[in-house]
């Protein structure tokens, strides 16, 4: 805890920037900054002078900057904390450019890290990638020192909690040296006479709010969620003999939604940005998406798990993966993100069939990834913003070519 947590509800980010040099500190120093102080020790020493022991005292050879960077975020006072991000990520490239231009010689069985980017590129440019490579013994700069196996891991510590606060504030879907994907082919399928309708016409009843502000609204015929998720499973097969097997999920279905548009349809004469201003407020500035989550991996002891998921968003159509429901979002292999005109709705249908699964935007393919080894029978609608999803519907399916 920062020390203006122990003493005022007056708490802003840097209480974050606090709690991540204490986390680089016991990475580099094997202990917690405080570990030598009882409780009522701990709170009288953060209150008062409320700095650790340097860091240096730990580990003699980390670079000065490191042992400055870890030092100023655990400033006493908010104030003498980097007064923002910008000017956090700023410091950390400082950091970042004197390791690389140190010469340190190569330990042995440690192969050499890819080049490092010209002078002048950010923190997130070197990443993945981690610390640059250090250079080979006798090579032009600083001579050797002693340690250096030592020294280079704790610069990989450094370097795994900075790409840690990297990849929370600045995170962008990755696109680059993704590999090849398998593209499943489809198998033909015959739809039965079952349609099962996913919303009852007049509340939530049979979906699972896992977090946000979620209702059926009559009305429009549409499910609204704010700010959350909301999950559904998969309806039960009815049972054709009496006395056969305990009924289970269908395996083979095509489920079809729409995804009503994010913004209202510009008047004439009006552009769609213009559109998205009329809104007011706060949330006409907050960014809107609509997903849909599917193929999630069943996990004993968690409902959370990795997942496939569609993204609409106000600019683009994607799909990409989350390891979990707040997880970034990455691109899939092999994937490409589509325009799309926030005004519009979109008519999505995802097909689960034995060679994969098949997305299918406005009756036209537009992706296809194969089946995960265990998922759990289920589907999940995210909302960033204000969004409202209508018509969902499952049909259940007989391939021709089951498994």
């Amino acid at each position: 805890m920062a020390p203006e947590q122990l003493e005022s509800s007056d708490v802003d980010f840097r209480a974050d920037m606090y709690a991540l040099g204490a986390t680089v500190f016991h990475a580099l120093a094997g202990r917690p900054p405080f570990a030598e102080l009882k409780l009522s020790q701990l709170i009288a020493a953060k209150l008062g002078e409320g700095r650790p022991r340097p860091i240096s005292e730990y580990r003699e050879h980390l670079e000065p900057a490191t042992c400055a960077l870890v030092s100023r975020l655990m400033a006493r006072q908010p104030e003498e904390r980097p007064g923002s991000y910008p000017e956090l990520l700023s410091e950390i490239d400082a950091v970042l450019h004197s390791l690389r231009t140190t010469t340190l010689p190569v330990p042995a069985g440690i192969p050499p890290l890819s080049p490092s980017p010209p002078p002048g590129g950010s923190a997130t440019d070197q990443f993945p990638g981690g610390v640059t490579a250090p250079q080979p013994a006798g090579a032009a700069g600083a001579p050797p020192r002693p340690h250096a196996r030592r020294w280079i891991m704790s610069g990989i510590a450094v370097g795994s909690a900075v790409l840690l606060l990297i990849a929370a504030i600045a995170w962008r879907p990755q696109r680059r040296n993704r590999p090849e994907a398998v593209v499943p082919q489809r198998v033909a399928a015959a739809s039965t006479r079952t349609v099962l309708s996913l919303l009852n016409g007049v509340d939530t009843r049979g979906w699972l709010i896992g977090h946000g502000n979620w209702v059926y609204r009559p009305e429009e015929a549409a499910l609204v969620g704010t700010d959350g998720i909301i999950t559904r499973p998969i309806p039960l097969e009815v049972a054709e003999l009496e006395g056969a097997a305990p009924a289970q999920p269908y395996r083979w279905y095509r489920l079809e939604l729409i995804l009503l548009p994010l913004a209202a349809s510009p008047a004439e004469g009006e552009r769609p940005e213009d559109s998205l201003d009329r809104q007011g407020g706060e949330r006409a500035a907050h960014h809107r998406s609509q997903e849909l989550h599917f193929g999630m991996e069943s996990i004993d002891g968690t409902e959370d798990a990795p997942r496939y998921v569609l993204r609409r968003s106000e600019s683009e159509l994607s799909l990409g993966t989350r390891e979990s429901h707040q997880a970034p979002f990455v691109l899939h292999a092999g994937a490409d993100a589509r325009p799309t005109d926030p005004a519009q709705a979109m008519a999505v249908t995802l097909e689960r069939l034995p060679s994969g699964w098949f997305v299918d935007v406005n009756g036209t393919a537009f992706a296809a990834v194969p089946l995960r080894p265990q998922e759990r029978p289920a589907f999940s609608l995210r909302a960033e913003g204000d969004v409202r999803f209508a018509e969902m519907a499952l049909h259940p399916l007989r391939p021709r070519d089951p498994e």
